[in-house]
């Protein structure tokens, strides 16, 4: 399980290492209108690409729309 923290630091974990940036976009069509969805499904890729990268927490998350894409990015690390 990633923990993921819109906050520079994890109010009960002190981070280890820092693995570097991870950055997603979701280019999934959701309908003519925007959902929730799209949200947490932009989260769940941000998650798994940390995972992915040996993370086991992504700080700093900040989300934005371009376009028809949600983007995500934040500062994947290690805790310990």
């Amino acid at each position: 399980m990633i923990d993921l923290c819109t906050t520079d630091s994890h109010p009960r974990r002190n981070i280890d290492r820092l693995i570097g940036v991870v950055t997603v976009r979701n280019r999934a069509t959701y309908g003519t209108s925007r959902n929730d969805r799209q949200g947490e499904d932009t989260l769940e890729m941000l998650a798994e690409h940390a995972a992915e990268l040996g993370a086991s927490g992504v700080v700093g998350i900040r989300m934005l729309v371009v376009g028809e894409e949600m983007v995500a990015y934040g500062t994947a690390v290690i805790f310990w």
